[in-house]
């Protein structure tokens, strides 16, 4: 830790950085020794952007203000996770720091700009995970009712506000956004359009589980899982997602061999992970 500091006080701002981001790291795993103590000075760590004090943890490592991570998120792309542990952000603090970025892209680009609406979509599904699927609903269906450019901003919309209706205990509302958006989907030739139409399918066959028609999900959640399988470059976590909805199938059909066989590659996979 001495070295590390040490190595801060004579680097780039950029090293700096990157020399307080791994101190948070020595930090978080120091906290769970028995009987260690850090130095007062380790333990009041600064904001990873501005390094002023004040700061709060946004994941396992670093620390931010919440309008230094809005910057962070304009900078890097509002992934919702941290570039070094990859860790999932704290969710209310994403919310706001989500928000703010959003009321910065309005205020430059104005309200109708493709940049703005693109902003206005992270913020809902900031909003729906951080628990205000009211408002998230509120923002997904007046992106909806706009239809703006890119088209593939409608399409994503949508899948969001099928999952926040879903989250929401709507799994009917749900299905009807799905219905009508998944065969479109199909239809469309674009990579994009190839990536939602797996999100959809597999999210459609969750509102049919929900629902208790078991023959429907197992239509769509086979196709999403076909699809991923003909894709070299899928996502792990999408391919876990549906495999954990296919289990849940196999439950629900009391196929209990078939559904602990699926958790054990659901567990390899994000094991490998």
């Amino acid at each position: 830790v001495k070295e590390v500091t040490r190595e801060c006080s004579s680097s780039s701002l950029y090293m700096r950085n990157k020399c307080i981001q791994h101190t948070m790291l020595i930090y978080v795993q120091s906290c769970s020794v028995p009987g260690y103590r850090l130095s007062s000075h380790l333990a009041q760590m600064s904001c990873v952007t501005c390094l002023e004090d004040g700061a709060y943890f946004a994941c396992e490592c670093s620390r931010f203000h919440v309008d230094c991570l809005s910057n962070f998120l304009l900078r890097n792309g509002n992934r919702g996770e941290c570039t070094i542990c990859y860790s999932r952000f704290d969710r209310s603090m994403l919310a706001d720091a989500t928000e703010i970025a959003f009321t910065r892209t309005r205020n430059v680009f104005g309200p109708t700009h493709g940049t703005t609406t693109v902003q206005k979509l992270e913020l809902a599904t900031a909003l729906a995970v951080a628990g205000g699927a009211g408002e998230a609903k509120q923002l997904l269906r007046e992106i909806i009712a706009a239809a703006p450019e890119p088209i593939w901003l409608v399409s994503v919309a949508k899948v969001e506000l099928a999952r926040t209706l879903r989250d929401s205990g709507e799994p009917v509302a749900a299905c009807r956004v799905l219905e009508g958006l998944v065969p479109c989907l199909a239809r469309a030739a674009e990579r994009w359009a190839q990536h939602e139409h797996v999100e959809a399918c597999t999210l459609l066959g969750a509102c049919y589980l929900d629902l208790g028609h078991l023959a429907m999900a197992e239509k769509k959640l086979f196709l999403a899982m076909d699809d991923h399988l003909h894709n070299e470059n899928c996502s792990a976590k999408k391919v876990v997602t549906c495999m954990r909805h296919i289990a849940n199938y196999y439950e629900a059909r009391s196929e209990f061999v078939l559904a602990r066989d699926t958790y054990r590659v659901v567990l390899n996979i994000v094991e490998a992970e």
